[in-house]
C-alpha cells in the first residue's frame, strides 16, 4: 500500500518558474563574419543593420582604396590620351584654340569612361582587386553600364565643373580654389562610405556589398539564401542547408 504524500509543503514539488527554464539567448555574432565579440559601446549601422567594428571600416576601407586604384588608372589613361593628342597634332598642325578643345575634349571621354567603369559585372579594376562588388539594391543583381554612369554623376560632375572652370572668364577667380572644393565634396562623399550608400548610391538605387559575403545580412535581408555558403534555400522545410548541413536561423525562416 503507497503512503500519501504528507500535506507539509516542504515536500512538495516546486515547479521551476518559467524564467529559469527558458534557454538564454545565444548572441549569433556580426552578421557578416560571426564574430563573437562584435558589440561595441556606439551603434555602426551598416545598410541599417548594426556590425562589428572590422567590417564596418573594412569595407568602407576597401571601396576608397579602390576609389584611389580607379584614380591612378583614369590617370594613366589620361595620360595615354594626351600624349595620342600630342602626336596626332604634329602631323595635322592645328591652332592654340583648337588644341585647348581637343585637351578638353579627350578629359571628358576619359571621365565619360571612368563614371562606366562598375558596369563589367558591377566591378571596376580597384573593386576587383579589393574585393567589393556593386549590385542594385532591389534585385542584388550586378549593375549595368547605365547605372554605373548615374551612380558616378555626383563624382563626374565634380571632375567637370573643375576642367569647365577655366574657360569662363567669370569664374576666373574660382580657379584656384577648385582644388579644393573637389576635395572636400570628396572627402565628405568618402565620409559617407562608413554607413553605406553615399549620393551616387541613392542616385542610382544600388548598394556596394563585400562580396565575399554577399549571401548575408545587411548586402542580402531576403532570408532565402544560407548564412554561411549561400545556398539557396527556397522551400526548404528541414531546418538544415543541404549544401554545408549548416542550421536555417530564425532570421531565414521570418523572412
Amino acid at each position: 500500500m503507497h503512503e500519501q504524500s504528507s500535506g507539509n509543503p516542504e515536500n512538495t514539488p516546486q515547479a521551476i518558474p518559467a524564467a529559469e527554464t527558458t534557454t538564454p539567448a545565444i548572441d549569433p555574432g556580426c552578421p557578416i563574419c560571426h564574430s563573437p565579440k562584435w558589440w561595441s559601446r556606439k551603434p555602426l549601422l551598416l545598410y541599417g543593420e548594426r556590425v562589428c567594428k572590422k567590417c564596418y571600416y573594412h569595407l568602407a576601407n576597401c571601396r576608397q582604396l579602390a576609389f584611389f586604384l580607379d584614380l591612378i588608372l583614369l590617370t594613366i589613361v589620361n595620360t595615354v590620351a594626351k600624349q595620342a593628342v600630342s602626336y596626332a597634332s604634329f602631323d595635322f598642325p592645328i591652332s592654340p584654340n583648337s588644341d585647348r578643345f581637343a585637351n578638353l575634349f579627350t578629359k571628358l571621354l576619359v571621365l565619360l569612361l571612368f563614371s562606366c567603369k562598375d558596369g563589367f559585372t558591377g566591378q571596376s579594376p580597384g573593386k576587383l582587386l579589393t574585393g567589393v562588388q556593386v549590385i542594385e539594391s532591389r534585385t542584388l543583381r550586378p549593375i549595368s553600364f547605365a547605372l554605373s554612369f548615374r551612380r558616378n554623376i555626383p563624382i563626374l560632375a565634380i571632375y567637370v565643373s573643375s576642367i569647365l572652370l577655366p574657360f569662363f572668364e567669370a569664374t576666373s577667380k574660382l580657379v584656384d580654389i577648385t582644388p579644393l572644393i573637389c576635395f572636400i565634396l570628396l572627402l565628405y562623399m568618402a565620409n559617407q562610405l562608413n554607413r553605406g550608400p553615399r549620393w551616387g548610391d541613392k542616385l542610382a538605387g544600388t548598394m556596394v556589398i563585400w562580396k565575399k559575403y554577399a549571401h548575408r545580412p545587411p548586402f542580402d535581408d531576403r532570408g532565402i539564401l544560407c548564412k554561411e555558403c549561400g545556398y539557396n534555400l527556397t522551400g526548404n522545410v528541414s531546418g538544415k542547408c543541404p549544401e554545408c548541413g549548416n542550421a536555417i536561423t530564425s532570421h531565414n525562416v521570418s523572412i
